[in-house]
């Protein structure tokens, strides 16, 4: 029999994945509508360092999803990346710490950076779902249920298994928070705006 999960179960993880990828745009949305909305070079460049020093945090948090929705879809937008006179204004203190983190969720190598920095996090730790996804519907697709001979492929079982258990690893702990809702409304209700009127913005601001 195939390798293959209920259809239930499969819709359920479809739904979960698709609120977490929306909540990843919201927050990219927030960052760049929260640095474009300011009026002066100075006010945008101390955003951009706010959001630097979170993404700080988020790293020393294992929050590798946050630290992504910030500054590779939030900072690292078309958008943000363009106002080169506010960039100008960050100080080059805060710029190394920014491309330090950069680099480590650099696609290079297949995110070779960012694989062995979660591989290393103790646990709780927030990985990037969509790179999880990626690579089991790359294992799924790319390799088949059954070898020569009718034989299951059980390698391909293994793998399958080493992803989920990291991923089931890091929920053995969680953090202690005490929720703020005010906060989380904040965050959940900010509108996903279009990259196309963000770039418009941008133009008008520099």
């Amino acid at each position: 029999r195939s390798f293959q999960v209920s259809s239930k179960d499969a819709l359920q993880a479809g739904v979960a994945v698709g609120h977490c990828a929306q909540h990843l745009g919201r927050i990219a949305s927030f960052v760049a509508v929260s640095i474009l909305q300011e009026p002066t070079r100075e006010a945008r460049a101390e955003i951009i360092r706010q959001f630097i020093i979170t993404s700080k945090y988020l790293h020393q948090l294992r929050n590798f999803s946050g630290m992504l929705s910030i500054l590779v879809a939030g900072l690292g937008s078309s958008p943000i990346r363009r106002l080169s006179k506010t960039w100008e204004l960050v100080s080059k203190e805060d710029m190394d710490i920014y491309h330090q983190m950069e680099q480590l969720l650099s696609p290079k190598g297949n995110y070779k950076m960012y694989r062995e920095g979660v591989a290393a996090a103790a646990t709780p730790a927030v990985p990037f779902i969509g790179l999880c996804m990626k690579d089991l519907t790359f294992l799924s697709d790319g390799n088949p249920d059954y070898v020569a001979g009718g034989i299951m492929n059980l390698q391909k079982r293994k793998q399958f298994y080493s992803i989920y258990y990291q991923m089931r690893c890091f929920q053995q702990h969680h953090y202690n928070y005490t929720a703020l809702p005010m906060i989380q409304d904040f965050l959940l209700n900010q509108p996903n705006i279009d990259d196309e009127v963000l770039h418009q913005i941008s133009r008008r601001v520099e």
